[in-house]
């Protein structure tokens, strides 16, 4: 069960976790590597910055963590928190993207990547999870650091471009690798 501070985001098409057996360990949600067009989103701002993951790549929203620095770690990455008893690096999104990070508060975002290992991304809101149809989705040039972590955007309904970030991209082999060693 999810703490009061977490919500653990639903999976688009499938539950996403391993079947449990009669005395078998406790289900792992199976790693999710972002599709062409996956179709349910998870809306958030880093900063002035409109962003999305994919969902299926979200494994929750946490509220508050208590965030350890780690020694040599990249300027990236805002140290390591522990998350349902593993410990996991936090990726801090608002340094990557040139944002000032919020006054107080901000949410995290666990996400899976496709080795299995988790990491945190600090945010500054989480707005909405939704369905996105594939012609929402745009190819354009990003300016920017920006262009490293989203090739496209998502044209919302209302018209206002979010970008469609890939959570692989957003966190940096040094923070797999700072995960590794604590």
């Amino acid at each position: 069960m999810p703490s009061p501070t977490s919500s653990t985001m639903p999976s688009p098409s499938s539950s996403g976790v391993a079947p449990r057996g009669c005395g078998a360990p406790p289900a792992v949600p199976t790693p999710k590597v972002m599709g062409e067009f996956d179709a349910v989103w998870v809306f958030f701002r880093v900063g002035a910055v409109p962003c999305a993951l994919p969902a299926g790549a979200v494994e929750s929203v946490e509220r508050e963590l208590a965030v350890t620095p780690a020694a040599g770690a990249p300027r990236s990455v805002a140290g390591l928190a522990l998350v349902r008893s593993h410990v996991v690096p936090v990726v801090d999104l608002h340094r990557l993207f040139g944002q000032p990070a919020p006054r107080s508060g901000g949410s995290y975002l666990v996400v899976r990547l496709a080795s299995g290992q988790s990491a945190a991304l600090w945010v500054s809101d989480t707005e909405d999870i939704e369905r996105v149809e594939p012609h929402a989705f745009q190819s354009v040039a990003i300016p920017g650091r920006r262009s490293r972590y989203a090739r496209r955007v998502i044209v919302r309904e209302d018209g206002r471009l979010w970008l469609a970030l890939d959570a692989e991209r957003l966190v940096v082999k040094g923070a797999r690798n700072v995960a590794q060693a604590a």
